[in-house]
């Protein structure tokens, strides 16, 4: 392979930009083996910049359609016509509206046909979603709480957040819950898990793959070294999670402290030694009453990849409601 081109850092344009520039000609060029680009770690030493340059950089790639992929599970390119249209939802639309008019058109329909139909079908669709009632299943209340209230669906569907452990403890209420509800979603770990306990009870079950926000990534990207780094949880299952994400990033501090505690004075003492504390979701108000005005307080958030949001869509669009 050819010696890279470098960063002009006397250009006024940021040097991610620059990178994913050259990374696009490196992509049409069909430079990367087996699809995928390097780890973020090697880019960076490859381009001496930042990790946060190369998170930066990847995410511009990933927004534009050339690559796919989740921190931690590599990031492959996109490169024929099609997968880089799967990216441009507003295209994919168009086309299918284009299609479906063409269609109508060849029927004897007049395009004011097509508005009025489509609009009578969209209405009532909207009008069945407001009926739709869907339990959420996770194992820790963080997660869960954050999916039943961050999930992309229509404002009007019911959302009943259950914990996989309510399964296990509370079946009798659980189960009602689930009884009554017309879709059931839960993490991909948790898939075979939810079906076993659901018995003869017939519900879909949808898997959810979760990645963290990249805005998330970009932050802990940014931690010096040099820190001691506490990691404050509900739920050792959470903590472990960020303790794997971190690990795939290769990020390592000089210490880090950790704990799944609910009393606030361990809480208090972990946070009075740390320069930079991750929480989740619900530890993040307890930890910023401690945090002195010099320790930052990073927010892990994970969030559902775009697939899986669109399968959801697609399955609830596809319920039969009453």
């Amino acid at each position: 392979m050819n010696e890279s081109p470098a960063l002009d850092r006397q250009e006024k344009t940021p040097l991610y930009t620059q990178l994913k520039n050259l990374l696009i000609i490196r992509i049409k060029q069909g430079e990367f083996i087996k699809k995928k680009l390097p780890t973020i770690r090697s880019t960076a030493d490859e381009y001496q910049v930042s990790i946060n340059t190369v998170l930066r950089a990847y995410d511009a790639l990933k927004l534009e359609g050339y690559v796919t992929g989740t921190v931690g599970k590599g990031t492959f390119v996109s490169t024929t016509k099609e997968e880089l249209q799967e990216q441009n939802r507003g295209f994919l639309l168009r086309n299918v509206i284009h299609h479906a008019l063409e269609e109508a058109l060849s029927y004897g329909h007049t395009i004011d046909d097509f508005e009025h139909e489509v609009k009578k079908y969209i209405s009532k669709k909207r009008d069945d979603l407001s009926r739709v009632t869907v339990v959420f299943i996770e194992c820790n209340i963080e997660q869960l709480r954050y999916f039943t209230d961050h999930l992309e669906l229509e404002a009007t569907i019911k959302r009943v957040p259950l914990l996989l452990s309510d399964l296990q403890t509370n079946k009798k209420d659980a189960m009602k819950k689930i009884r009554a509800c017309d879709l059931v979603l839960t993490s991909f770990y948790h898939v075979s898990e939810v079906t076993g306990y659901l018995g003869g009870v017939e519900k879909p079950v949808i898997g959810i793959n979760l990645e963290p926000e990249i805005r998330t990534i970009v932050d802990i990207a940014k931690i010096p070294a040099e820190s001691t780094v506490g990691i404050v949880t509900t739920s050792k299952k959470f903590l472990n999670i960020i303790k794997e994400v971190l690990q795939s990033l290769n990020l390592h501090f000089v210490s880090v402290l950790e704990t799944n505690s609910q009393d606030e004075e361990s809480i208090m003492r972990l946070v009075s030694q740390c320069s930079t504390v991750l929480v989740s979701p619900k530890q993040k108000q307890v930890v910023s009453r401690y945090a002195k005005s010099t320790t930052q307080v990073i927010e892990f958030v994970f969030t559902p990849d775009r697939t899986s949001i669109n399968n959801i869509k697609v399955a609830i669009m596809d319920l039969k409601t009453s």
